[in-house]
Order: structure tokens, then sequence, then C-alpha cells
């Protein structure tokens, strides 16, 4: 089964439509801790055998991102990119491209391979 890993506190443990269509596609979905960020051991036990990420504000770090070997997307549910070491980030995801965007994904990596659905 395909796993995404959801951390935005907004969205932990909550059964928001997005996440009920990622369900509904056969995604096996994981949450980080309700109501906080977290903390970078959690997110190393969390993210092995995840395809995707939906990820908060948390920082990310290039022990987290090295841990991540099954890991094809990072979408990020807030804005900027200061707490991502964006160099591992794109080599360990395959080399793909940083984009920005507004709204609900404001910043994803994105790869010419099978990808998580488009929330």
């Amino acid at each position: 089964m395909r796993r995404i890993l959801v951390t935005p506190r907004s969205l932990s443990g909550s059964e928001h439509p997005a996440i009920q269509l990622l369900r509904h596609q056969g995604w096996e979905v994981i949450f980080g801790p309700r109501g906080r960020f977290p903390a970078e051991a959690e997110l190393l036990q969390l993210l092995p055998g995840c395809g995707g990420w939906l990820a908060g504000v948390e920082p990310i770090s290039a022990p987290v991102l090295n841990a991540a070997k099954q890991l094809r997307v990072i979408s990020r549910n807030g804005s900027g990119t200061d707490n991502i070491p964006l160099e591992v980030a794109n080599r360990v995801l395959g080399g793909g491209s940083a984009a920005r965007h507004s709204s609900w994904r404001p910043f994803s990596f994105s790869f010419p391979r099978p990808r998580a659905p488009v929330l």
C-alpha cells in the first residue's frame, strides 16, 4: 500500500475531505502528533516507507530527508523554504525541481515519477 505522512497541526488526525480522498485512492495516511509540531526523532520514525509527505511549517532536517528512502514528493502546507535543506531535498527526492504554488501547496517538489494525488 502507498503511504503518505500528514504533519500539519490543522490536519493531524482529521477527516478533512482531502484526507478521505487520499484513502479512497488507496493511500495509507500516517499522521504526525496531534496539535503540535513533530520532533525530528518522530519524523525519523514516521517517514520511512512513505512516498509522500504533506508537511506543515515544521523544520525539515537533512537527517530526516536522508532517512526517507521511498519519499518522492513533499508538499508544504505553509510558506517558506528557509527551514528545508534544498540541496539535500533535491538529491534525496531524485534531483527534481522546486516549484512554488499559491494557496494549499505553496511549496512542493515534483518529479516525472508516480506521485501523490493533487489535493
